[in-house]
């Protein structure tokens, strides 16, 4: 009987094109990809069709999810779950279902297919060994952490006596994962200027300095966008431009609870029993970490002028201390690579540098994309929820906000780090500003 059912149903589609289609579009736009993935095996037409639309644009939500899109079947699988069509000929092997069965070879053909990978989780130890097993990388040119991967990668750095050391473990590991040229790290619902200056900063310094790390092992990295109320202390590499795309903080429910990441993810992820030749072999560039204590603070002493301060004109002067702190970070990093490209030994004013740092960096510049940098401005709404400024009133006010941080930023600049004021300073429009800012409204 099931040699008949398998003749019976071998040749032909049991639902019309169009209908599939959507069916196709239904399951997509309800997000219902195990129901999708289900009807992708039901025949190879099936399988051809559907593989690209689950391939192209990939979302993990979980490390099991992960490690499941990393494992390739095995080949005793395969055999096991084909044994039951032995009686058929090795030509009506390939005509029957059993053709469409999931191969080492057909799960690598769709891998290929991937060319954006979202994650709400930060890969564990046992994910990114799977990775390392592949014969290639994964060929996504587009990265995305959203604000739960985020808090995942905290999580597990809270379990560690030694978070620095396991960050930088993971990402020397991360290049057998995926090889982008555009990284996003969105933390938009988190309250990062609460986080960044509360009790527990200490441990989101180190949560972001992991990331920061991470991205420094990606050779072909070319941009990093961040998204959130902030600069969020991420440090580019040489070379690589710089979005940040401010938003306003809105708590997101969907977002897992800190305490819930804490007592999730792969145990292993904590324990600081790490294979110390894997430490020494992707050994991190320290002074790309922004050390924040060390960094000069903005306005530290103003604290009772803020109560004075209206809502946006508070979030604007953490938004421009912000800025600085990231240009001054960012100048240490090309200040430090190109004085270890032209060292010949390296000394205790050196350490490590990763070969694309100083090939990017001998001729590389700061470039930093500053979006929706400015809030608002108060007072657009009357009590009605009218608004009675005209767009060229609004174009003009943030104009003048514009030109006000670019001067606070170069007299801050002037005192804290002449250096980059100098090499990045020019006079526009008889006012000297940084080339190497761009403002987006």
């Amino acid at each position: 009987m099931a040699v008949q059912y398998l003749k019976r149903t071998r040749t032909r589609n049991s639902l019309p094109y169009d209908l599939l289609h959507i069916i196709i579009n239904l399951l997509i736009s309800t997000d219902s990809l195990g129901t999708l993935a289900a009807l992708q095996r039901c025949s190879q037409a099936y399988y051809d069709l559907i593989t690209p639309l689950l391939y192209t644009h990939v979302h993990i939500h979980s490390d099991d999810q992960l490690q499941r899109f990393l494992t390739l079947p095995s080949e005793s699988r395969t055999r096991r779950k084909s044994k039951g069509f032995s009686l058929l000929s090795s030509k009506a092997m390939k005509r029957a279902r059993s053709g469409s069965l999931q191969t080492p070879e057909k799960k690598l053909q769709a891998l290929t297919l991937v060319k954006s990978l979202t994650l709400d989780v930060y890969p564990s130890r046992t994910s990114l060994k799977l990775a390392s097993k592949l014969p290639q990388v994964i060929p996504a040119k587009f990265l995305t952490f959203t604000p739960s991967a985020v808090l995942s990668l905290h999580a597990k750095l809270l379990r560690s006596q030694a978070p620095r050391i396991l960050a930088t473990f993971w990402a020397g590991h991360l290049p057998s994962l995926i090889q982008p040229q555009q990284v996003t790290i969105n933390y938009s619902s988190l309250d990062v200027r609460t986080l960044l200056q509360g009790d527990k900063k200490e441990n989101w310094w180190d949560t972001f300095g992991g990331l920061s790390v991470a991205l420094q092992h990606w050779e072909k990295l070319e941009k990093i966008e961040l998204r959130g109320e902030v600069w969020g202390l991420i440090v580019p590499s040489p070379g690589v431009e710089m979005e940040m795309v401010h938003t306003t903080f809105v708590p997101n429910e969907d977002v897992v609870d800190e305490a819930i990441m804490f007592e999730e993810g792969d145990e292993s992820d904590g324990n600081n029993d790490i294979p110390q030749d894997g430490i020494h072999s992707s050994t991190p560039v320290q002074i790309p970490n922004p050390n924040i204590a060390v960094l000069p603070q903005a306005a530290n002493n103003n604290d009772n002028a803020d109560d004075t301060l209206t809502p946006r004109q508070k979030l604007l002067k953490d938004r421009k201390e912000a800025l600085l702190l990231g240009l001054l970070a960012n100048y240490q990093v090309v200040q430090h690579t190109q004085h270890q490209a032209l060292a010949t030994h390296p000394n205790h004013l050196t350490s490590y540098v990763p070969q694309h740092f100083i090939t990017n960096g001998r001729r590389s510049r700061m470039l930093w994309k500053l979006k929706g940098f400015f809030p608002p401005p108060d007072g657009d709404v009357d009590e009605d929820g009218i608004e009675w400024k005209s767009d060229d009133e609004k174009r003009e006010e943030l104009e003048n906000d514009r030109k006000e941080v670019a001067s606070w930023l170069m007299n801050e600049l002037d005192q804290q780090c002449p250096e980059l004021a100098r090499d990045y300073g020019r006079m526009i429009d008889g006012r000297r500003e940084l080339d190497c800012l761009q403002w987006i409204s």
